[in-house]
């Protein structure tokens, strides 16, 4: 059972100081072509489907983890190799093996309180199958450390290729920058950029905290994960205040990315991705109320149980009856995911009352957002895009993504791009970026809502009315 979202991290008691440095790096991701044509009536709100709220679903899958008498038994997610640990050994034998059909490989590896994970899959693509384990090398109050094995067949033997937590903290310590403004008491947090922010943080009242920000560390958790057969790593920030030494990870701002294998077993971790849950989550009881628009299912968080993606627009109090187009002028709204877990005793789907995710968009002269929820290759995506123009300048931005919690909401960056230009240049190519978002687009795909004041109409959304495809605003731009 998925446990219910909750927005804080319990306090840490070993830290590691952070570092400054960039490093170069690709999207070993993977993309699929799936460009689609979609008609659509000279009415843009038409619908391109029928209306359809489908019931949220659940994947039949056997149990990832199975414990007997004398043994636990950490499975696979096709349940062809698992990872076995027999507490009730005799000295001198193996404790933990890989269990592989009538194959038994004993390895030297740290179980932790949560166990392990592990896939057998042709890591570093050279044409051999690997095993591959998130070694969770401990756990505790407040910590969680896992690192990265690779078990590979070499002649009659197999080697043992190990990436502790300390190795990954090291590379992110040097990836993060950061500018704390004392003055306001606000921090800029730079992860992977030459100058723009990731995100700006609030940091809480120095009177609650035994003093301003020292420094920003990392080290007690770090979460090495196997996410559709592909390795992901994430982390949470750790602040240190004033002289104290056990850091606080309150307000959540989670890094992760992308960990490519290449054939002498190195790593390459790729370009990291912060995220700040609570950047949209404005306080709206005296302007008004949120009204739902429009909610549709997709397994974003990509464990096999859907989750609720919701739009709503924030509207006067005393508000009633149907939102139309003439309620988004001057006002904004939200685009939400509710992530989706299971009753231990019904099965039944229930949904996170705290969002692993929150966008904000408005319609006003500078409103220019869109975003969709699509599925590739059996796997669900949001996608968020802006084609914002102004002061002589236009920057184009797309990010294709899905979702995950790890001591607080992870975003997983699959595909982005950016695009910035001068406005005045009328040589500039966009095919490319145009040509980039509509790999994700097809007949599954649903826009949820498109904001462009460079437009005419400005407005896009899908609602109870009438659910829309992303072509209906994109080949607008094309």
């Amino acid at each position: 059972m998925k446990r219910k979202l909750a927005l804080f991290i319990l306090a840490i008691s070993f830290t590691f100081a952070a570092c400054k440095g960039k490093t170069e790096v690709t999207d070993p991701n993977e993309k699929q072509n799936t460009e689609t044509s979609v008609s659509v009536s000279d009415d843009t709100q038409a619908s391109v489907s029928d209306e359809s709220e489908p019931v949220p679903t659940v994947e039949d899958t056997e149990p990832s983890f199975v414990q007997e008498e004398n043994a636990y038994y950490y499975y696979s997610d096709d349940h062809s190799v698992c990872i076995k640990l027999d507490y009730d050994v005799p000295e001198g034998e193996d404790a933990v093996t890989i269990i592989d059909g009538d194959l038994v490989i004993p390895v030297d590896i740290a179980m932790g309180m949560y166990g392990t994970e592990i896939e057998k899959i042709d890591i570093d693509n050279d044409g051999e199958s690997e095993y591959v384990i998130c070694e969770c090398e401990g756990t505790g109050t407040g910590c969680s450390m896992y690192g990265l094995v690779i078990v590979k067949k070499n002649g009659d033997d197999y080697t043992l290729t190990r990436y502790d937590s300390e190795y990954f903290a090291k590379i992110i310590r040097n990836r993060v920058e950061y500018e704390y403004h004392e003055d306001v008491n606000e921090l800029s947090i730079y992860v992977d950029e030459d100058s723009a922010s990731d995100s700006m943080i609030f940091l809480p009242d120095p009177e609650t905290t035994d003093g301003t920000l020292r420094d920003l560390c990392f080290g007690d958790i770090i979460r090495v994960e196997l996410i559709d057969r592909n390795v992901w790593l994430s982390a949470p920030v750790g602040y240190l205040y004033g002289e104290t030494i056990i850091p606080d990870y309150s307000p959540v701002y989670m890094i992760s990315a992308p960990v490519k294998i290449l054939t002498d077993l190195s790593v390459e971790v790729g370009k990291f991705r912060g995220y700040n849950s609570e950047t949209s989550n404005y306080d709206i009881t005296e302007i008004g109320k949120e009204v739902e628009i429009y909610h549709c299912y997709y397994d974003v968080t990509h464990d096999g149980i859907d989750d609720m993606i919701t739009t709503s627009l924030v509207v006067p109090s005393d508000f009633e009856g149907e939102i139309t187009d003439a309620d988004f002028n001057g006002t904004f709204g939200y685009i939400k995911v509710l992530e989706g877990y299971t009753d231990s005793d019904s099965n039944e789907v229930h949904f996170s009352e705290i969002p692993v995710y929150v966008k904000d968009y408005g319609v006003a002269h500078t409103g220019n957002v869109q975003a969709f929820a699509t599925t590739v290759k059996d796997k669900s995506y949001l996608v968020v895009s802006s084609f914002y123009s102004g002061q002589g300048l236009s920057s184009y931005r797309y990010e294709v993504f899905f979702l995950g919690y790890s001591s607080g909401p992870v975003l997983y960056s699959v595909e982005s791009m950016n695009m910035d230009f001068e406005m005045t240049d009328e040589t500039v190519d966009t095919s490319e970026f145009i040509n980039g978002l509509y790999r994700w687009i097809n007949e599954s795909s649903i826009l949820l809502v498109a904001t462009d004041v460079d437009l005419d109409p400005a407005l896009y959304y899908s609602s109870r009315k009438g659910v829309l495809n992303p072509d209906v605003y994109y080949s607008q731009r094309k």
